[in-house]
C-alpha cells in the first residue's frame, strides 16, 4: 500500500467521524437547547465550549486509528515508516480543518444569536482575546496536541499487555505524588524557580498572557510525544486482525 493511499484512507474515515462529531454537538449542544429557549420564552444564554469536545474527540480518534490502521497497513505490505507518517500527516491535516470549522461556527453563531448564544474556546479565548489568526494557531496546536495523546495511549494500549501495563499504569499515578513531596523538600528559591518556569511555559507572565510561549511548549510535547510514538511504534509486534 502507498503512502498516499493510507493518507486518504485515513482521512476519508476521519471526515465521516468529524462531520458526524460535528452534527452531534450542534444538535445537542446548540440546536436542542436554543429551541428550549425560545419555546419557552426566556432571557437565558445557551453557552458551549468547544475546544474540550473537539480535544477529547481528537483524543479517541487518534486512540482507535492508531491501532486499527497499524494492523490493516502492516498487512498490506506498508513500511511502519510510512504508517506513523501517515498518521502524522492525516491528524495534522484534520486538525487545521477542525480549528477552521470550530472558528467559523463561533464567529457565525455569535455573530448571528448575540443574545441567545454564546460559543467559546476556553483557553483559546483566554489566551488570544479574539485575535483570529492567533486563536487559530493555538486551537491548531492544541487539537494536534491531543491527538499526539491519543496516538501515543493506543500505541501504549496495544503494546503493553497484563501486569506490564498495569505497572506502567500504576507507575503514572505514582509520579504527581512523587512530585509533591519532591517539592516540598527543594528549597523555596530552587521552588521558585521552577513554578517562574513552568508559567513562562505556559504563557504565564505578570504582564499578561503570551500564547506564543503556550503554542511553543505544545508544539514540543508534540515532538516529544511524536517521537516516542515512532520509537514505541518501531518494533511493534504485528497481529492479524482475524487473529
Amino acid at each position: 500500500m502507498k503512502l498516499s493511499t493510507a493518507i486518504k484512507y485515513r482521512f476519508k474515515y476521519q471526515m465521516k467521524a468529524a462531520l458526524f462529531f460535528f452534527g452531534y454537538f450542534l444538535l445537542f449542544a446548540i440546536a436542542f437547547p436554543l429551541i428550549g429557549i425560545f419555546v419557552s420564552g426566556t432571557d437565558s444564554t445557551v453557552s458551549s465550549d468547544m475546544l474540550f469536545a473537539s480535544m477529547l474527540f481528537m483524543i479517541i480518534l487518534a486512540f482507535i486509528g492508531v491501532s486499527s490502521d497499524f494492523k490493516l497497513f502492516i498487512q498490506n505490505g506498508m513500511s511502519r515508516n510510512n504508517i506513523f507518517l501517515s498518521s502524522l500527516i492525516s491528524n495534522f491535516t484534520l486538525s487545521l480543518i477542525i480549528s477552521c470549522i470550530l472558528l467559523g461556527i463561533k464567529q457565525f453563531g455569535n455573530g448571528l444569536l448575540t443574545q441567545k448564544l454564546s460559543l467559546t474556546l476556553f483557553f483559546v479565548d483566554i489566551y488570544t482575546k479574539e485575535n483570529l489568526m492567533t486563536s487559530f494557531l493555538l486551537l491548531f496546536i492544541f487539537l494536534l496536541f491531543a491527538s499526539s495523546i491519543g496516538s501515543i495511549m493506543g500505541v501504549f494500549n496495544d503494546r503493553v499487555t497484563g501486569y506490564k501495563k498495569l505497572f506502567v499504569i500504576a507507575t503514572l499515578i505514582m509520579i504527581p505524588i512523587l512530585v509533591s513531596l519532591l517539592v516540598k523538600i527543594i528549597s523555596p528559591d530552587f521552588k521558585t524557580s521552577i513554578f517562574s518556569f513552568i508559567l513562562k511555559s505556559l504563557g504565564i507572565y505578570p504582564d499578561g498572557n503570551k500564547p506564543f510561549s503556550l503554542v511553543l511548549s505544545l508544539f514540543v510535547i508534540f515532538i516529544v510525544l511524536s517521537i516516542i510514538t515512532y520509537l514505541m511504534n518501531y518494533k511493534r509486534e504485528i497481529k492479524r486482525i482475524n487473529a
